[in-house]
This record gives structure tokens, sequence and C-alpha cells, in this order.
């Protein structure tokens, strides 16, 4: 399965199986070893075992939460950058009530175009694919130039058009930001990193011998599920305009809804 597909399956069910799969795998390995190594054979290392099983696993806990932390937040800054776009044409747009015909139709109606191509098609293929739409660009840098070569004739459309291109600029740096979202925030050597710490750590539970066997299996389970959860959560925010966890489009819903309406 491509990591595409994975990226569409409900977060919840990607975290069921995943968490079910990788407890599974993992318990099957920890009781093949306890099969093939008795518990008087491991006891005696138990020790040793639990100082590096300290290290490793406060090491690892600190890399997994600082990259949790890292995901959030970039989760939350695209959201924030996505407000921002629509905002920023908003604004653009209730300017644009004082342009002289025909520029005021004309700029306000590619606007609208522009926020309905960006509900109906871009997001659209953001979510399914994590690519941006070519003609919805097209439209932006339209507006733009419609904006910039406006001729106004008078002084408060002299102004109108500064305050318009100072707005604009806003809103054409929020959607190249936005894009860049589309783009994995972590490197794959930190992926490694993730998934190498993890395979070490649960080994390292795997050579410590406790007498209560299915005691020391139900705490490798639990320790697996937590893992396994948090390495899902990461996968999930870590695209944040794609697959099936991602930012939904409220602020362009919103403004496609007010200038429908608005004269």
């Amino acid at each position: 399965m491509s990591i595409e597909a994975l990226e569409q399956i409900p977060a919840a069910s990607l975290a069921i199986l995943g968490t079910l799969v990788t407890v599974l795998i993992v318990c099957s390995l920890h009781a093949l070893v306890q099969h093939v190594f008795k518990h008087e054979t491991l006891a005696p290392h138990n020790e040793v075992a639990g100082v590096i099983l300290t290290v490793v696993g406060t090491l690892y806990a600190v890399i997994l939460g600082f990259v949790v932390v890292v995901v959030w937040q970039n989760f939350t800054t695209a959201s924030g950058v996505c407000g921002n776009e629509a905002n920023a044409l908003a604004y653009v747009y209730r300017l644009g009530r004082g342009l002289p015909q025909p520029a005021h139709d004309t700029i306000r109606h590619d606007m609208v175009r522009y926020a309905q191509s960006v509900l109906t098609v871009e997001w659209p293929r953001m979510v399914a694919g994590g690519k941006s739409n070519r003609a919805t660009g097209d439209l932006a840098r339209q507006i733009g130039k419609e904006v910039v070569n406006f001729r106004p004739a008078t002084p408060a459309e002299i102004n109108l058009q500064a305050a318009m291109l100072s707005a604009l600029g806003e809103f054409l740096n929020d959607r190249r930001t936005r894009l860049t979202y589309l783009e994995s925030s972590i490197p794959r050597i930190l992926w490694g990193v993730l998934v190498f710490g993890a395979i070490a750590l649960l080994g390292i539970t795997f050579l410590i011998g406790l007498q209560n066997r299915p005691v020391q299996l139900i705490m490798t389970a639990v320790l697996s599920a937590m893992i396994a959860l948090s390495l899902v959560t990461i996968f999930e925010l870590d695209s944040p305009l794609e697959g099936a966890t991602h930012i939904e489009p409220v602020a362009w819903e919103i403004f496609a809804g007010q200038a429908g309406t608005a004269p």
C-alpha cells in the first residue's frame, strides 16, 4: 500500500489498525523470544538491560515528543496561513467596492471565481494527492495584474489602489506559503530515526526476563501501542493539507458565501 493510500484512510481507523497490527507483531516476536530463551537465561542480565532500556527510552521519548510538537505546530501554523490568505483576499474584495466600472465588476468577479476554484478544484486536489491547481494559480496572478493595471483618475482612487496592492501582496504571499505545506515537514532520515528507535527500544524489552511472562507481554503490548499511536499521529499531522486529517477551508467557505451575496 502506498503512502498516498494510507493518507486517505480515516485517522481513527488508521490508528486502530496500526496499533493492533503493531501490538500483534511485537507481542508475537516477544513470545517467540520467551520461548527460545528461558527466564533463567535472561534474568541475570536484567540490571544491565534495565539501564540501557532507561537510556534508550529516555532518548527516544525526547525525540518522539519533539517531533509530535513540531508537526502539531506546523499544522496549526498552516491553518493560520490558509485563513490569512482568504482574509487578505476578502479585504481586497471589500476595497474593490470603491472601484469605478468596469474594474469594479471585473476584479471582484475574478476574486469570486478564485474562491470557488479553491473550494471546488484546488482544495480537493490537495487533499487527494497533495497537488495544487495551475488554473487556480493563474486566476490569482490575473487578479494581481488587473489591480496593477488599473489606472486611478482621482486621489481617492490612488489611495484605494495602494491599499488593494498591499493586501494583494499579503494574499499572494500567503498562497505561496500555503503551497509549501504540501510537502512533508519531516525529513526521511528523521523517519528512519523514529522507526529504528522504536525497534531498538522494543527489542531491548525482549531481553528483560520477568518470572511472570504474561504480565511482561502485557507491558510490551502497552509500550508498542503507545509508540504506534504516536507514529500514526505524526504521520497524520505531517501533511496539513493532504489526506484524511487535513485543514478544512472554513475561511474560504465564509468568503465565498459572503461574496456571493455582496453587492
